[in-house]
């Protein structure tokens, strides 16, 4: 653990001085800021954007401005959204096979076994998601929301009320308390970073590439838990969360507990400042997900436990953030079980090359058990290169390459597999 910790901030050290990310989790760092609600409504972020983040994407994001004949309020107190992605993808995995010629023990022939590299190729483009939003702003504090996503099948729907608030509806904000809120119903559980990209191994993982290697913790592409969060923002630097969920990390979005004693807590903490103004801001933040008694296959009782470490770092027009995950009896949906431990870590790195767009660079590691002792999958290294470009408001397109090196049971223990990955997202939302 100590060995692991140390090397992420090697890693982290030596990023912050060569490169680092402008990526979407890193907007509200560049501000030095605790919280999303400058731009999105759902104060952990995500989700539909407020006037402030569609004004954001219009004049900040978008290499070239145009018009401001849209929006998506339609009246004082209703706002829609939409989010599209569709992707080309294009995998490759070489990995070894191996052939056992028989021997002949009467003559003495002893059997021998050959080894040959074999790949295998998918190729293809796919709508990833449209979800539709809505934001019924009710009063200044109170708000009602929705997200319908019929490609993903996943939905979200909250209600959000800032009880601490600037409009001091309930209770007016101040130096000391500048928001606090709670949310009831189905949504994203605040833990980590909010990578948007769920296969980030932190995140869902690589599960629907290949049937060789999956790897990824639980945070699936439209995660989402039916449970209750109060969260506040301290100082204007210090942001909390504490959430009570149904806590099915198997089956996601479960409208009941399989057992009262099954519910899951989901602790999120995190601090972020300006060091300097308009040139240097850090962030760093600690996450835990756990749930008191859960039965495995053999009906035993084992507790799930996850824990996330984060940091950030920005200066000029660098950025940087990493995310180091350890968990045990976590579930694993690549295998659909849960195993005895697992670790991942992500790194990513760039630099904001001009107005609009963003050269990325991204390093990532996975391992699990399935069982104590047991060997599992291990990606020893998933390096990515990429961009994401921002010609026109509302509009990304996110170009990618990945290579990694995995060794799985599937395999034999000496030997790796390697995995190359293309792809070109293209993003539409308002």
């Amino acid at each position: 653990m100590k060995k692991t910790l140390l090397s992420l901030f090697c890693v982290v050290c030596i990023g912050t001085l060569s490169s680092s990310s402008f990526a979407l989790p890193r907007f509200a760092l560049w501000r030095g800021e605790a919280n999303c609600l400058g731009c999105h409504t759902n104060p952990t972020g995500g989700g539909i954007r407020t006037l402030g983040g569609e004004e954001y994407s219009k004049n900040t994001l978008a290499m070239w401005k145009r018009g401001d004949k849209f929006t998506g309020q339609i009246s004082d107190g209703i706002r829609l959204g939409l989010d599209f992605r569709d992707q080309y993808l294009s995998f490759s995995e070489k990995y070894p096979l191996y052939t056992i010629i028989p021997g002949d023990t009467t003559k003495g022939i002893k059997p021998v076994t050959t080894k040959r590299d074999t790949t295998k190729k998918i190729s293809g483009s796919h709508a990833m998601s449209l979800a539709f939003e809505i934001d019924a702003s009710l009063t200044n504090s109170l708000h009602a929301v929705a997200r319908f996503d019929p490609l993903a099948n996943k939905n979200e729907a909250y209600g959000l009320l800032h009880f601490v608030h600037t409009s001091g509806e309930i209770f007016l904000s101040d130096d000391i308390i500048n928001d606090a809120y709670i949310k009831v119903g189905s949504f994203l559980p605040s833990f980590g970073i909010r990578f948007d990209d769920h296969t980030f191994y932190v995140k869902g993982g690589n599960r629907g590439l290949s049937g060789f290697g999956a790897a990824g913790l639980f945070w699936t592409e439209g995660y989402t838990d039916v449970g209750a969060e109060l969260g506040a923002t301290f100082f204007d630097h210090l942001s909390l969360q504490v959430g009570s969920y149904n806590g099915f990390e198997d089956s996601p979005g479960a409208t009941f507990p399989y057992k009262s004693q099954d519910r899951a807590l989901c602790i999120n903490a995190s601090f972020a400042t300006e060091l300097i103004e308009n040139d240097l801001s850090a962030m760093v933040g600690y996450s835990r997900y756990m749930r008191p008694r859960k039965e495995d296959k053999t009906g035993a009782v084992a507790n799930v436990s996850l824990n996330g470490f984060f940091i950030g770092v920005r200066g000029g027009p660098v950025t940087l953030l990493a995310e180091y995950d350890k968990g045990e009896n976590v579930y694993q949906p690549g295998s659909r079980s849960y195993v005895a431990s697992v670790t991942a870590m992500a790194v990513e790195a760039g630099i904001n090359i001009t107005k609009g767009l963003t050269g990325i660079l991204r390093y990532e590691t996975y391992k699990d058990e399935p069982n104590v002792g047991i060997i599992g999958t291990e990606v020893k290294n998933r390096i990515t290169i990429g961009a994401q470009w921002f010609p026109l408001r509302f509009l990304e397109v996110r170009p990618e390459f990945r290579m990694a090196k995995v060794s799985s049971p599937q395999i034999a223990p000496d030997d790796e597999m390697t995995q190359t990955t293309i792809l070109v997202q293209t993003h539409l939302f308002f």
